[in-house]
C-alpha cells in the first residue's frame, strides 16, 4: 500500500485511518464502512447479535495481526463468511476470550448473548495446557461451535500454507474433525 512516499503493510495502513478495502480493489471504504456493508448483506440473523459480535471482535482484536501480518479481525471475518445464520456471531467471537484483552465469558454474557452463543464460544476457547487434539474434539462436541471450528481450521490452514508456516496441526485438526463428524471435510 503506497501512501505519500511510504509503502505500508495493510496492518499499518489500517492504523493510519486512511481508506482501504482489500476485498474490493479500487473502491475506497473504511474498515467500518466495509463492516456495515457486510452486515447488510448478511441480515438473516438478528442484526443486534451479529452487529454486537462484529463490534466486539473488532475492538478485542484491535492492533493484533494474523499469520500473514493482516489485521486479526479479517481472520474472524473469513471464518464468519464460511458459516451461516446464528453461527456468524459465534464465528466473530470465537477468539475473543482467548486473545482479546479483558474479554471473558461473563463479559460476553453481560453484553446480552444467549447461553447457546456463550457455550459455543466457551467450546472454541482453548484451555491452558490443552493438546490440539483435545481442543478440537471438545470444540466439535458443541453443535453451534462445530461448523465454526471447521471453518477456523480451514482458514488457519490456508493462511499457514500461504505464509509458509507449518500447517500440520491444522491438517491434523481437520482430519480429526472429519473422523468425529463422520464425513469428509473438503478443503476447497
Amino acid at each position: 500500500m503506497v501512501t505519500g512516499n511510504a509503502v505500508l503493510k495493510k496492518s499499518e495502513f489500517f492504523s493510519t485511518g486512511q481508506k482501504y478495502d482489500s476485498n474490493y480493489p479500487g473502491r475506497d471504504m473504511t474498515m467500518a464502512a466495509h463492516q456495515r456493508e457486510w452486515i447488510n448483506e448478511h441480515d438473516d440473523q438478528p442484526a443486534s447479535d451479529l452487529l454486537r459480535a462484529v463490534k466486539i471482535a473488532f475492538k478485542a482484536h484491535m492492533g493484533q495481526t494474523d499469520k500473514g501480518g493482516e489485521p486479526y479481525f479479517l481472520h474472524c471475518k473469513r471464518v464468519a463468511d464460511a458459516v451461516s445464520g446464528g453461527e456468524r456471531a459465534v464465528a466473530y467471537l470465537h477468539d475473543v476470550v482467548e486473545k482479546g484483552p479483558g474479554w471473558t465469558l461473563d463479559r460476553l454474557r453481560d453484553e446480552g448473548f444467549t447461553p447457546a452463543v456463550i457455550e459455543a464460544v466457551d467450546a472454541l476457547t482453548r484451555r491452558r495446557d490443552e493438546t490440539d487434539d483435545a481442543f478440537v474434539a471438545r470444540a466439535l462436541k458443541n453443535e453451534l461451535a462445530r461448523p465454526v471450528k471447521v471453518a477456523d481450521l480451514k482458514d488457519n490452514l490456508a493462511q499457514a500454507e500461504k505464509t509458509g508456516i507449518d500447517s500440520s496441526k491444522y491438517r491434523e485438526g481437520l482430519r480429526l474433525a472429519s473422523q468425529i463428524c463422520g464425513k469428509p471435510i473438503r478443503l476447497g
